[in-house]
């Protein structure tokens, strides 16, 4: 094993012991009764990394079969991931009465509009590494992320442009997976491009950006839920309070005459 293969391992560790410590945190501040699909995904994401980590050590495990793990659960990994992208918005437009429709409707169809695009991308882009199973299986969490990414951005310019305020845990939220998903998308793209039959030089590259980024997600996470209070965050130059209001008055008017 190689210096550069030693210190993403590392770091495996490190970020899987950090989820470790996030589980807890969750259970205990019981996070879970408020926002139970990010406490479901917390869970998971630490039973994937251990048993990935354990199967990666373990000499009876094959590479085919860590791959098929691998794969497997990165496609339930994706589909909790878009349910706490969803959990955020339900929580971001739920204090307006009025708008809150809006978010699980722009969220819908932001979902729609960004399938349609990460199908027509799987197509122009497929996998073309020598690896060709491992690199068709991050040509498609490429394409996930792309969904994933877009509704995020969507998420944050919806909220800016609303001047919507945001709890701040919540926000730490959407911030730490804003971080894991934009990473994944740029090592998953390239992978799919160069994924060779055995790990080199770059793969090692990839993977220490890949298992760096996830813990500084996870720090993001666990920083935000340790100093979580009640406050919020707007945006740069917030509106007033009164004035939102009063824009829900009048679409409460317009809509219910």
């Amino acid at each position: 094993m190689t210096l550069l293969s030693q210190i993403w391992h590392a770091f495996w560790f490190a970020q899987t012991g950090f989820r470790a410590l996030l589980l807890v945190l969750v259970l205990r501040r019981r996070f879970y009764k408020e926002y139970p699909v990010f406490a479901a995904y917390v869970g998971w994401a630490l039973l994937k990394s251990c048993v990935l980590l354990g199967m990666n050590y373990a000499p009876f495990v094959s590479g085919d079969q860590y791959y098929r793990v691998h794969a497997a659960s990165s496609i339930i990994d994706a589909a909790l991931r878009w349910a706490v992208i969803y959990e955020i918005f339900i929580d971001v437009f739920r204090d307006y009465t009025t708008l809150r429709s809006l978010g699980p409707n722009l969220f819908r169809w932001a979902t729609v509009f960004l399938v349609l695009t990460a199908l027509v991308l799987a197509w122009l882009a497929p996998g073309s590494g020598v690896g060709r199973v491992m690199s068709a299986a991050y040509a498609t969490e490429r394409n996930v992320d792309i969904l994933l990414c877009g509704l995020l951005i969507v998420l944050f310019a919806s909220a800016q442009y609303l001047r919507l305020s945001w709890r701040s845990h919540v926000f730490g939220i959407a911030l730490g997976l804003g971080v894991l998903t934009a990473s994944g998308l740029g090592a998953y793209a390239i992978r799919s491009q160069i994924e060779p039959s055995a790990r080199n030089f770059s793969t090692d590259i990839l993977n220490l950006i890949t298992q760096t980024t996830t813990l500084c997600c996870v720090l993001v996470w666990t920083a935000y839920l340790v100093s979580s209070t009640q406050k919020t965050v707007g945006g740069a130059v917030p509106l007033p309070n009164h004035d939102l209001e009063g824009w829900n008055h009048e679409l409460e008017r317009f809509l219910h005459p």
